[in-house]
């Protein structure tokens, strides 16, 4: 087994899933996604804040379904994957991090999770839960330029959306601590101690 350390941003994470260059599974020992959207507006906040946040340990298979044939793939990026991995601990980060991407839902194999939204309040420079505020799943797309500013801008005050572009910033240049692991026999799951997966 080899495991390399590394720092991997929200930007890139966000980009390469949205782009499959990275197709993302849930190995079949993860528990379901939990979080609700109180706990997914708190993970923002850390990572608005630069507080710690865990971190991350992904499994490179190169067919994920012979690895574990139970595995859940996450449908977000379109076209082949170069890269495949399953999660092993930070699934509750990383499916938060697509919802975001992903306007508040994601679908995981015939499932979709969906959220309520976390937006931004530009006047309080807080965070909140519904629809309190701008969207941060736009700002992010915009900030990404998977959406067009123009047309936020054209929905909010402009002074609101530089306001949360910074804040996108803020959180796309955030680097969480990953673990990526190859094993030398991939239908061996990795064996896992007493820890919990909560991520």
């Amino acid at each position: 087994m080899k495991v390399e350390p590394g720092l991997v941003s929200v930007r890139d994470l966000l980009l390469k899933a949205h782009s499959g260059d990275w197709s993302l599974w849930l190995p079949s020992f993860q528990r379901r996604f939990i979080w609700d959207s109180v706990d997914v507006k708190a993970f923002f906040d850390s990572l608005f804040k630069g507080n710690p946040v865990g971190i991350l340990l992904l499994w490179r298979s190169k067919n994920p379904e012979d690895s574990d044939p139970f595995a859940l793939r996450v449908f977000i990026g379109e076209g082949k994957s170069s890269e495949n991995f399953l999660i092993v601990d930070g699934q509750q980060r990383i499916l938060s991090l697509l919802l975001f991407l992903n306007g508040w839902h994601v679908k995981v194999r015939d499932m979709e999770y969906t959220r309520q939204p976390v937006s931004f309040n530009p006047t309080k420079l807080v965070l909140e839960v519904g629809k309190r505020g701008l969207d941060l799943s736009e700002g992010m797309r915009a900030h990404l330029d998977l959406k067009d500013v123009d047309d936020l801008k054209r929905k909010y005050a402009s002074e609101y959306v530089e306001r949360l572009l910074g804040l996108c910033e803020r959180i796309a240049s955030y680097r969480i601590p990953a673990y990526f692991m190859d094993l030398d026999d991939e239908k061996s799951p990795p064996r896992r101690g007493p820890q919990r997966s909560s991520s």
